[in-house]
């Protein structure tokens, strides 16, 4: 079973990203921290993340849900 965990500011997101620790079966399998210009995804293990802008998701969105 998935279980998502959260942290989010207090206010209207600015320089604090808000961070979702995902979990599956109790285990953590990756943090994802949504900011003004992005989202990111970080693998349990990992220290660098995959960026993808707002206006890349945008555009990949859109090609699936067409």
């Amino acid at each position: 079973m998935y279980r998502v965990r959260f942290t989010l500011p207090e206010r209207v997101l600015q320089h604090a990203d808000a961070v979702f620790k995902i979990y599956n079966n109790g285990r953590r399998i990756g943090t994802l921290e949504v900011s003004k210009g992005a989202l990111v995804w970080k693998g349990r293990r990992k220290q660098k993340g995959i960026r993808v802008p707002w206006s890349d998701l945008d555009q990949r969105l859109a090609r699936i849900s067409r």
